[in-house]
């Protein structure tokens, strides 16, 4: 077997290294960095915006034929299988014959980290229906999804790529997260494990964004995301057990007020309009003035969670709060 020179002579084009390699400008028109190994076979290297990757390219019959062969190791550590360092992608150039190859699976290509298969969820979630109730996924609950991400995901586990996770992997992240004290605008807050009320909390958002990892991997599995003999190893995690829900504490008539009093006015239309109707933030926010029934003293409420429509009845106060709510026909909360 011929040894792979270091130094492409006509370019002066280095590429076994990935200190080299760093040095070199972006692909232009999917063109990779070329260096001949043995007569008729050249190991090329393409440098993306998003990834790096190693190419084959070998002289069949009276023409050239390139297929990518791996991720190169320049921000990942190779495994020889996905992710392959200079002298494995030599050794696979050399002994691969590209007449009788199939083509990788697009994951291979891309060397997919779970942050690409979430973030392709969202972007897809919010155009192609799906989930429970078979709906796409609002802009809001999108923008505040990603958000959750960015704060328990997007570096560590989310960097890693999904061939290179396991269950194991992905139960020690959850676990992790729930160990982890709350932050408010990004400043730590004092957190007792000890606690149970603290611990259930912790634990309730370490479900959620295990949730939201698993629901990426099914969705790139259900279209087609992920290599086809990659077993379903996120389907082996659970979430954590919360037990019954603690018994919710109702605000009291001095709290209320105390509330109102302090709030400012447009906020304080929002605070009573909840209190009159227990409804959400977005719930509130979407409501128009056709919503209120003021023969019968019902709101109608559309759910932003389940999707349903609910009608509300009003006590005598919170009649007068949407009567001068809605009084000219075009205001809403």
């Amino acid at each position: 077997m011929a040894r792979a020179p270091t130094k492409n002579k006509q370019t002066g084009i280095r590429i076994n290294s990935a200190e080299a390699r760093a040095k070199l400008a972006l692909c232009a028109d999917n063109a990779p960095y070329w260096v001949t190994i043995t007569p008729g076979t050249a190991l090329g290297y393409y440098k993306g915006a998003r990834d790096a990757c190693w190419y084959v390219r070998q002289r069949v019959g009276s023409r050239y034929v390139k297929r990518r062969i791996g991720t190169a190791d320049d921000h990942v550590k190779a495994d020889g299988q996905v992710v392959l360092n200079h002298a494995q992608a030599v050794s696979l150039a050399v002994t691969t014959q590209l007449e009788e190859r199939k083509p990788a699976p697009r994951h291979y290509s891309d060397g997919m980290t779970l942050n690409q298969v979430f973030d392709d969820y969202i972007k897809q979630r919010q155009t192609t229906p799906g989930g429970r109730f078979n709906r796409v996924l609002p802009q809001s609950t999108a923008l505040m999804s990603t958000q959750v991400w960015g704060r328990h995901a997007r570096k560590g586990i989310g960097e890693k790529l999904v061939t290179a996770l396991d269950a194991k992997a992905l139960r020690k992240w959850h676990a992790g997260m729930a160990a982890v004290p709350p932050t408010v605008r990004g400043k730590a807050q004092k957190f007792d494990p000890a606690d149970p009320e603290q611990l259930r909390s912790r634990r309730s958002t370490a479900n959620r964004v295990l949730t939201m990892a698993k629901a990426a991997m099914s969705w790139a599995r259900q279209h087609d995301g992920l290599p086809d003999d990659m077993p379903d190893w996120w389907r082996n995690v659970s979430p954590f057990g919360l037990g019954d829900d603690p018994i919710p504490r109702m605000l009291d008539t001095e709290e209320i007020s105390a509330l109102l009093n302090k709030a400012p006015t447009d906020l304080r239309l929002l605070l009573q309009g909840a209190l009159m109707t227990g409804c959400r933030y977005g719930e509130l926010r979407t409501m128009r003035t056709r919503d209120f029934d003021p023969d019968h003293h019902t709101v109608t409420i559309r759910q932003s969670k389940t999707y349903k429509t609910l009608i509300q009845p009003l006590t005598p106060e919170g009649v007068r709060l949407f009567n001068s709510l809605t009084a000219g026909g075009s205001r809403t909360i």
